[in-house]
């Protein structure tokens, strides 16, 4: 962290990697690398979790060897920090009528 003026500037992805550890350190999942494929939802119509796309699919849509299917990842909390124009976002979006 700099002080510039009494303003103090600092690196967003030292700041991400810090409030990490300490969501970690409270017991919360950190899934990076991961990309939400579909929010799941119960019979209540609740976001109950994000399913996770197939990874080690080659560009010709076969799998290779490095293949894993995609995850269910359930909780009794889910957030989305992919910004109002990302899939899951405008998904949920469309779910919940929110544009409208």
């Amino acid at each position: 962290m700099k002080n510039r003026n009494k303003n103090y500037v600092i690196s967003l992805s030292e700041l991400i990697r810090w409030l990490g550890k300490k969501a970690e350190e409270l017991g919360v999942e950190i899934y990076p690398g991961f990309a939400g494929k579909e929010v799941l939802y119960n019979w209540h119509n609740s976001v109950v979790g994000v399913a996770t796309g197939d990874m080690g699919i080659g560009k010709d849509g076969k799998p290779k060897d490095t293949y894993a299917p995609g995850v269910d990842l359930m909780a009794k909390l889910t957030l989305f920090g992919e910004g109002c124009r990302g899939s899951l976002s405008q998904s949920l979006s469309r779910h919940y009528g929110l544009r409208e």
